[in-house]
């Protein structure tokens, strides 16, 4: 699989996102809600019920056995939107479908993520992006085991990792907007504190936390979609023609050398035709 730098924009990877979305921004955020809801749900019923060290374990348990195949899923979803193939919120699913290679996969990425966060903050960051394109690759190469996903998403994110970085950083104001909303609830709630104790139950909070996270789920959505095109872009330079932005703004899209060597020789190499 070809490995390349990028070299284009935050704005091209946003832009091209946006026009992907178009039409789509409903399904895509309750796609993103159905992974915030697989991974979350034990979270949600342990407080309902208590929080203690038996139920904490079996939260744990559970969020190892469905992060692999819940971002997988995700991944599989957002994919599908960018490439414009048949798309549908089953496709959020399909991580499990090939569970024992996705719950490998998620495993090997907390465990490593993990052990690089307890050195110090930033090599956990490091190496987050570092393996961000595994699950991405998982879905479209097969042949590849999970550990060895993770060693191509290592190779491929050599001097990429830092452009990624700021493609995420880009959606904070979109986030912290996004927010709002609970943050005021959340201080709705700490004021309706009367004689030490709560109005609202744990579990009520947890439900009314959840409600007031629903914006997020639009920015998750966009956030995640560009991501996927960062993706595209890593593994094998997509010529424009392929994404169905506006040609009325194309001005707005920053094309790369490959691009526009694409245009000049429209017979040239792989930039030409997508590798299905």
């Amino acid at each position: 699989m070809d490995h390349r730098i990028v070299n284009e924009s935050t704005r091209f990877f946003k832009n091209v996102a946006k026009s992907q979305l178009k039409g789509k921004w409903l399904n895509a955020a309750i796609a993103a809600g159905i992974f915030m809801l697989i991974v979350n749900i034990m979270d949600v019923i342990v407080s309902v019920l208590m929080l203690n060290a038996t139920t904490a374990f079996l939260s744990n348990i559970y969020y190892f056995l469905v992060y692999g195949p819940a971002t997988v899923g995700m991944c599989a979803y957002f994919m599908k939107l960018i490439r414009n193939e048949p798309n549908g919120l089953g496709s959020c699913f399909e991580g499990f479908e090939t569970f024992g290679r996705s719950f490998s996969l998620g495993f090997f990425m907390i465990i490593f993520i993990s052990l690089w966060t307890l050195l110090l903050i930033i090599p956990g960051i490091i190496a987050a992006y570092r393996y961000s394109l595994a699950p991405m690759l998982l879905r479209d190469r097969p042949d590849l085991s999970p550990l060895q996903c993770i060693s191509e998403s290592k190779r491929l994110m050599r001097g990429n990792k830092a452009d990624l970085f700021t493609l995420d950083i880009s959606f904070i104001g979109w986030m912290l907007l996004a927010m709002i909303p609970q943050v005021i609830v959340t201080l709705w709630i700490e004021m309706s504190v009367v004689n030490g104790e709560a109005a609202l139950s744990t579990g009520m909070v947890s439900v009314i936390n959840l409600i007031t996270l629903i914006p997020v789920l639009w920015v998750m959505a966009y956030m995640e979609s560009a991501n996927v095109v960062f993706y595209e872009e890593v593994i094998r330079p997509v010529p424009q023609q392929f994404y169905t932005f506006d040609n009325s703004q194309e001005n707005v899209y920053e094309e790369s050398k490959v691009l526009e060597e694409t245009e000049d020789n429209p017979t040239d190499g792989n930039t030409d035709e997508r590798d299905n």
